[in-house]
């Protein structure tokens, strides 16, 4: 018998990178409590949309840098040396890797034949190098420098340094997407022959391509044939359905 599962909590933002944690929950069928954030312009932190939790509460009780995902978890009671039952604190994981990663462990507890973070080590290793690559480079550089140019320039400054970086970040997209298609295989997931999270992650940012208005079909043959296998599944319709989020293939 699988030992009890923790009570999880998912922080997320509709049509952010935490979708990729929404769907891999979905599809592990972990039982989880979704907050829906929405990010404040002028602070460019995360709150609660309903209002139950401020960004000021969400950096100092959840995640330090007020982003998203986080996923908060509560591990089930243990006994005490009385006899009861000793509550522990709640641990929050921060960063989409380790979220993903936590979630597909999980998945394997619940069935082991559930190989979200591939079938051996190699393809473990694998998982994580996409993961990473997803979360440093494209993510954190290239839409870093993109869309949050004010982290690394004074823009009121210096507006030409700003739209400099953002320039180069828009080229880092490009260059990062040829990278990913190259390392497709036809017909195939991102990792060996069976899904994992890297897939979800993978589209994602499949998404956001479309977003930039880039012809993602005529460009990324092999990444678009991913998305649309993804989409066909039910853990995938039900999270973009949640976030009120449309099909892009």
């Amino acid at each position: 018998m699988a030992p009890p599962l923790p009570s999880l909590t998912l922080y997320r933002i509709d049509g952010a990178c935490s979708l990729a944690a929404h769907m891999a929950l979905h599809e592990a069928q972990i039982p989880f409590t979704s907050t829906r954030m929405v990010l404040n312009p002028s602070t460019e932190m995360a709150e609660a949309a309903d209002g139950s939790l401020t960004g000021d509460d969400y950096v100092r009780e959840i995640h330090p840098n007020g982003q998203v995902p986080a996923l908060e978890v509560q591990l089930p009671a243990s006994s005490s040396s009385d006899g009861g039952a000793e509550k522990a604190a709640p641990v929050v994981i921060t960063e989409n890797p380790a979220i993903l990663l936590y979630i597909a462990d999980l998945a394997s507890t619940l069935n082991p034949a559930v190989k979200l973070a591939g079938a051996t080590d190699l393809e473990r290793a694998q998982v994580a190098s996409w993961l990473s690559f997803l979360s440093g480079s494209v993510h954190g550089q290239a839409y870093g420098a993109l869309h949050r140019p004010r982290r690394y320039i004074d823009g009121q400054q210096f507006p030409q340094a700003e739209m400099a970086v953002r320039e180069a970040g828009r080229r880092s997209i490009d260059l990062f997407y040829g990278q990913m298609e190259e390392r497709l295989v036809e017909g195939r997931f991102a990792v060996g022959e069976g899904l994992t999270v890297a897939d979800f992650n993978l589209y994602v940012f499949y998404r956001w391509g479309k977003g930039l208005g880039i012809k993602m079909d005529e460009a990324y043959p092999k990444w678009t044939e991913l998305a649309k296998r993804l989409e066909a599944r039910p853990s995938v319709k039900t999270a973009v359905w949640l976030e009120g989020l449309g099909s892009v293939v």
